[in-house]
C-alpha cells in the first residue's frame, strides 16, 4: 500500500484540509472545508469523499490534540477521530491518526529548496536529526530522525520552563508566576496567548496601562510601525531564537532547525530589526556547534498534508 494512493488530512480548529497523495508524492483533489460547517469529523470526511473518484484504501489524518489509544480529541473543535471506527465506517484497509506536529516534522526532515526560506545559514551534518518547532495556539516541537525508515519523535518541548537571560525576562517570569500560580513555560511566551503576555509585560515595564487585547491586533500594530507592539514582537522573536538554540543543543539536531506554524511567517519583516542568527549562535562553549546549524522557515502551505503522507508511507514500508 505504500506505493498506492493515500487519502490524507490536516485538521485544525478552523479548517480541515484533505487531499489524495499520489505514489510519486504529489497531491491531487486538494480541498479545504470549514470545521464549523460539519458536526463531526466523519461528516466532513464523507463530504470530501463524495467528490473524489477512486477512493484510496489508506487514510492518514494529522490533527491537533493528544492521541489516546487510537483516538484524538481535537484541542480547538468538538471533533473526535478514531482509527478503528473510521476503518469500519468507511472500509479503509489501513488508518492512521497522528499529531499535526508529527506531520510538520516529517515534512521538515526532507524539505526541498523552494519549500522554505532561510533564516540563518549553516552546514547540516548528514544523517543527524532535524528539529521542528512551531509557535501557534501552543508551542509544538518534534524531532525528525533520518533512517530506514525515517522516524519522528513527538515531544512536549513547549512545556519546558521559560528561560531567564536578563532583568526584563525575570520580571516577565515573576508576573506570569503570580498570574498562573506556577513557573511559566515556553508556551506562555511563544504562542498566540504568549504574544499577549509579552506585550502586557512590556507595557508594565514602560509604565503604561496594561490593556486587554487579542494577538492579531498586536501583530497588526507591530507591522504598521514602531511602538510597544513592535518591541514586544521583536522580543518574541528573540525568545524564539533562544528556544530554538536550546532545543537544538538538547536534541542533537545538527541537521538543522525548522520553524513552522502560522505566527512567524507574518513576522519575517521584523527579523531585520533583531539579530536572530546572533541570538541563536550565542557566545559560549557550543557557539561553533550552533553556528553550523541552519535555521529555516516552512513556506509550503500544504506541508502537513505532504508530511502526513510521508509518515504513513514510512510506517507501511
Amino acid at each position: 500500500m505504500a506505493n498506492r494512493e493515500l487519502l490524507v488530512g490536516d485538521i485544525g480548529g478552523t479548517n480541515a484540509r484533505f487531499a489524495v497523495s499520489m505514489p510519486d508524492g504529489t497531491l491531487r483533489d486538494v480541498q479545504v472545508l470549514k470545521v464549523a460547517d460539519h458536526e463531526q469529523f466523519d461528516r466532513a470526511l464523507e463530504a470530501y469523499l463524495d467528490t473524489v473518484p477512486n477512493r484510496p484504501a489508506g487514510l492518514c489524518i494529522a490533527s491537533a490534540g493528544a492521541k489516546q489509544g487510537d483516538e484524538i480529541h481535537l484541542t480547538n473543535a468538538p471533533w473526535s477521530l478514531g482509527e478503528k471506527a473510521l476503518a469500519a465506517q468507511f472500509h479503509f484497509s489501513a488508518v492512521q491518526i497522528i499529531n499535526d506536529f508529527q506531520a510538520q516534522a516529517r515534512f521538515a526532515g526532507t524539505m526541498q529548496p523552494g519549500e522554505g526560506t532561510e533564516l540563518k545559514p549553516g552546514t547540516p551534518v548528514p544523517g543527524t536529526p532535524v528539529l521542528t518547532v512551531g509557535p501557534g495556539t501552543g508551542f509544538g516541537q518534534a524531532l525528525f530522525v533520518p533512517g530506514h525508515p525515517h522516524r519522528v519523535v513527538a515531544t512536549e518541548g513547549g512545556h519546558r520552563l521559560m528561560p531567564v537571560r536578563n532583568d526584563k525576562e525575570l520580571r516577565f517570569v515573576e508576573r506570569m508566576r503570580e498570574q498562573l500560580g506556577h513557573a511559566p513555560i515556553l508556551e506562555d511566551a511563544l504562542s498566540g496567548r504568549g504574544i499577549v503576555n509579552l506585550y502586557q509585560s512590556h507595557l508594565a515595564d514602560c509604565g503604561e496601562e496594561v490593556v486587554s487585547i487579542e494577538p492579531p491586533a498586536i501583530t497588526e500594530a507591530a507591522l504598521a510601525g514602531p511602538g510597544h507592539a513592535r518591541e514586544a514582537l521583536c522580543w518574541f522573536l528573540d525568545i524564539l531564537a533562544c528556544a530554538c538554540a536550546d532545543a537544538c543543543v538538547a536534541t542533537g539536531a545538527r541537521g538543522g532547525v525548522v520553524i513552522s506554524g502560522g505566527i512567524v511567517p507574518r513576522l519575517t519583516g521584523l527579523l531585520a530589526e533583531m539579530d536572530f542568527a546572533g541570538t541563536f549562535a550565542r557566545a559560549g562553549i557550543l557557539q561553533d556547534y550552533l553556528s553550523e546549524a541552519p535555521v529555516s522557515l516552512i513556506t509550503e502551505p500544504y506541508a502537513a498534508l505532504y508530511g502526513t503522507a510521508s509518515y504513513m508511507r514510512d510506517s507501511l514500508g
